[in-house]
C-alpha cells in the first residue's frame, strides 16, 4: 500500500516537530524528529491493520466515503 501526503500534511508534521522541542516535550530537536518519522512509519507500515472509521460530515468537502484511523504512539498519546 502507497501512502501519499499532502503537502500541507507535511508542513504540519514538519512544524509538528518544533512544537514538540519548544514546548519541552522532547529534550533534543533530533529527538522530535525521530518520534514523527517514528509516527510515519507506523502509519505507513500497519495503516492495512487499523480500524477504520468513517470520517466526519465536516470532511466531506475533500471527497466522499471518507474514512480515518488513529495511531497511538504510546500511553500518552492519540
Amino acid at each position: 500500500m502507497r501512502i501519499f501526503y499532502t503537502k500541507t500534511v507535511k508542513y504540519y508534521l514538519s512544524d509538528l516537530t518544533e512544537i514538540l522541542y519548544y514546548k519541552n516535550y522532547f529534550g533534543f530537536r533530533e529527538s522530535a524528529k525521530e518520534y514523527i518519522r517514528l509516527l510515519r512509519t507506523e502509519i505507513e507500515t500497519t495503516i492495512h491493520l487499523k480500524v477504520k472509521r468513517e470520517a466526519p460530515v465536516c470532511f466531506s468537502r475533500y471527497g466522499t466515503d471518507l474514512y480515518y484511523i488513529c495511531c497511538r504512539r504510546n500511553k500518552h498519546t492519540t
